[in-house]
């Protein structure tokens, strides 16, 4: 597996739009009535970006 070399506020930067981006898809979740496909879409964006939050070397 390759890494890549960040600065920490590029880190930060990214931490930051991964976490305003888990937040909106939550309120969305909870605000508005999808189809099952379209909600099993968001679930997958958020655990995806979960993961992508775990990952960040903070």
């Amino acid at each position: 597996m390759y890494g890549i070399l960040l600065r920490k506020e590029h880190v930060l930067e990214i931490e930051s739009l991964v976490l305003r981006s888990i937040k909106e898809i939550e309120q969305e979740l909870s605000t508005k009535h999808f189809n099952e496909s379209v909600r099993s879409e968001l679930l997958q964006k958020k655990i995806i970006l979960t993961e992508v939050y775990s990952r960040l070397p903070l």
